[in-house]
């Protein structure tokens, strides 16, 4: 019966849905509008945010790629950038978030937290080791909360800084700081809606 009348939803109007099962300390008319701003043809190119096209007879395919990098992260990291915006005003705090990428990750998480209020984002990559099309992405961002940081080294070295960072608690109290690797939970929870 819930699949069923989920069939005809929107995309903002079915992650309300889905989210609303898995978050409960927001208030539903709050998120209803996080995911109302965070869905909508201006940012993912069309009102059909994950089209689902039909290949060939039993065979579809669902298209992740319209957002603002191409990249299926969008999807989720939207509604993170939002997410944590309105969270953080609620509470009157600040995040530094702490990243490493070797592409799509950093376009995806900077593109979703620039001009957020109470975000600044450091996401580390390694000199010299991404494609151009991500690379240009990212480095031209002029967003004053956006900080590339190019490692001399590969992407396991710039995840090592992450770990360690991650690894010392009162470092990370005292500076405020968080991920949006695939180790941050809201992260994955965006993920079920298109599934």
């Amino acid at each position: 019966a819930i699949l069923d009348r989920w069939r005809g939803l929107s995309y903002p109007q079915l992650a309300f849905e889905i989210l609303s099962l898995y978050i409960d300390d927001i208030p539903p008319a709050d998120l209803k509008a996080i995911c109302a701003k965070t869905y909508t043809p201006e940012i993912f190119g069309t009102a059909r945010i994950a089209p689902v096209r039909a290949l060939e007879t039993g065979l579809h395919l669902a298209e992740l790629s319209n957002g603002p990098t191409l990249a299926f992260k969008d999807m989720a990291m939207q509604l993170l950038g939002n997410l944590l915006e309105y969270e953080l005003a609620r509470r009157a705090e600040e995040l530094n978030i702490l990243g490493a990428t070797s592409g799509d990750t950093g376009s995806a998480a900077e593109y979703a937290m620039r001009g957020k209020t109470g975000i600044r984002v450091f996401m580390m990559s390694p000199h010299g080791r991404m494609s151009a099309f991500q690379q240009a992405q990212m480095f031209s961002l002029q967003d004053n909360n956006i900080h590339n940081i190019a490692i001399d080294g590969v992407f396991d070295d710039c995840q090592d800084i992450v770990k360690a960072v991650s690894g010392d608690a009162d470092f990370k109290r005292r500076h405020r700081v968080g991920a949006v690797n695939s180790i941050n939970w809201a992260r994955l929870v965006t993920q079920v809606v298109y599934y």
